[in-house]
């Protein structure tokens, strides 16, 4: 989208979001399920949280980036 300057698919963009957010969320659950019975460490258990949740974060952040850019590159004059 950024090379072509194409922004009519950034819809798409949000659906993925969307399901990447779901399947973040599953994951969270399982690991509270395996710390609930004691198949998963403290200390590992808190790495994982912390990457699901920069994971999350980075993907929001590409989305509003990309919306920015294509908001930016609309009302540019020449």
């Amino acid at each position: 989208m950024l090379t072509n300057r194409d922004f009519s698919n950034i819809d798409s963009i949000l659906e993925m979001r969307d399901a990447l957010f779901g399947i973040i969320a599953e994951r969270i659950k399982s690991q509270i399920r395996r710390i609930k019975t004691g198949d998963a460490s403290t200390r590992g258990s808190a790495l994982y949280f912390n990457i699901l949740n920069e994971t999350k974060n980075i993907v929001l952040q590409s989305r509003n980036l990309l919306k920015s850019q294509a908001y930016f590159l609309s009302n540019i004059k020449h």
